[in-house]
């Protein structure tokens, strides 16, 4: 490992810049002098992504600087290993929005696959929030229905409006329950509960009936697609708060519902029964009323 590696790994951008303005190549790869490492390579902007990010909060605004001066360097974003490209990395965490705006600035292929074929946006569907999804949509981003898939199958239900949005189309039950089979004989995990949030969202959507893992039976809806469960979302909240402010103009009411609430992104009678919730425990708290 040389010092440019080292200094990537200290995030230390003063020192990176010495290496880089010495003449040390941008694309200097971490195990050039390692036999045991001859199929796979690490370039010092995949390390750069990739090194101590098992806590993406800690020296973000260095590893931020990092990543921008082996950019200005002319490293190549679109070098790929085994695990795909610097983008296919960055994408993983919410919290490196700032680097995927960079890389998408330097021309990264937002369509790059790894060895697997897991293009970038389905690693974001997966891993990431919806800002990322939304970032690499912006940019032309094509596996929408692969990352729809892969928001469902791992319960990443706020990913799935940003894919619905740009076109993805609704995937059949069978393709979104392989993780959840494994969560089988755990009713109470956090993972399996998420997995089952998004999938009854999916099925809303496309008007299928689906088990209310709450009541234990069967319901239905009628939307069929996105734009429509939008519309209805839409119109349950209007309705909700024209109740509660009788005096405003109902189109007022809708106006504010479209800019305001995000309609179509969520479960809405899910989002709504929790907001009962949390508001009645807020109030057992405070000594106040409950609300049914």
């Amino acid at each position: 490992m040389a010092p440019i590696h080292d200094a990537i790994r200290a995030f230390d951008v003063d020192a990176l810049r010495r290496e880089l303005a010495a003449g040390v190549s941008p694309e200097l790869d971490v195990y050039a002098d390692d036999p045991d490492e001859e199929e796979d390579i690490c370039t010092p902007l995949y390390l750069a992504v990739v090194w101590g990010s098992a806590k993406p909060e800690r020296n973000l605004e260095e590893r931020v600087a990092c990543v921008a001066a082996l950019l200005e360097a002319g490293a190549a974003v679109n070098a790929t290993n085994s695990s795909g490209t610097a983008l296919h990395a960055a994408v993983q965490y919410e919290e490196f929005g700032d680097i995927v705006d960079l890389l998408i600035a330097a021309d990264a292929d937002v369509n790059a696959v790894d060895d697997d074929g897991e293009s970038v946006i389905v690693t974001a569907a997966q891993f990431s929030g919806a800002a990322v999804v939304q970032k690499l949509i912006s940019a032309g981003a094509r596996d929408l229905d692969g990352a729809l898939v892969r928001a469902v199958s791992n319960g990443r239900l706020r990913n799935c409006a940003p894919l619905l949005r740009a076109g993805a189309a609704l995937p059949p039950e069978e393709q979104t329950d392989e993780i959840l089979r494994l969560y089988s004989s755990n009713s109470t995990n956090p993972r399996r509960l998420s997995i089952i949030r998004a999938r009854t969202y999916i099925a809303k959507i496309a008007g299928r009936m689906w088990r209310d893992w709450r009541l234990g039976s069967c319901q239905s809806w009628t939307p069929g697609d996105f734009k429509s469960y939008e519309r209805i979302h839409c119109r349950r909240l209007t309705t909700v708060f024209a109740n509660k402010f009788p005096t405003l103009p109902i189109d007022v009411i809708s106006h504010i519902v479209l800019l305001w609430a995000h309609c179509g992104d969520y479960d809405y009678e899910d989002y709504l029964r929790v907001e009962c919730n949390r508001v009645a425990a807020l109030r057992r708290l405070r000594g106040g009323p409950r609300t049914e």
